[in-house]
């Protein structure tokens, strides 16, 4: 079960997949019409990106060190990375970071939330 997303039925909880990421999945968030997932790899760097129609990992994206969080804002992808103290921007278009946010020393962001 390690390093893998798990689509589980709602109703049963059966396990319908598993679909192999990277080191340490840690969260998830949705493209706003649900046809991808973006899911934090914290110990390897990586955001993978996920079909959900053909639950197969379409690209895997680099960020900056320990990716903990995500948070969808329009068609972006806001990650939160814990060690480096940055947010990294994603442009699910694009399926490429478009910019990083420093946050400065001694800040440990675990997610970011929009209203």
């Amino acid at each position: 079960m390690k390093n893998r997303v798990l689509v589980v039925d709602g109703l049963d909880g059966s396990v319908l997949d598993r679909i192999p990421v990277g080191a340490r999945p840690w969260s998830v968030a949705f493209t706003q019409d649900g046809s991808a997932a973006y899911v934090t790899n914290a110990n390897d760097d990586t955001v993978s990106v996920i079909d959900t129609r053909s639950r197969r990992v379409l690209k895997t994206i680099s960020v900056a060190g320990i990716p903990t969080g995500i948070s969808r804002l329009g068609s972006e992808m806001w990650v939160t990375s814990n060690v480096s103290s940055t947010v990294s921007v994603i442009d699910t278009a694009q399926r490429d970071v478009i910019k990083t946010i420093p946050l400065g020393i001694s800040s440990e962001p675990v997610t970011a939330a929009f209203a």
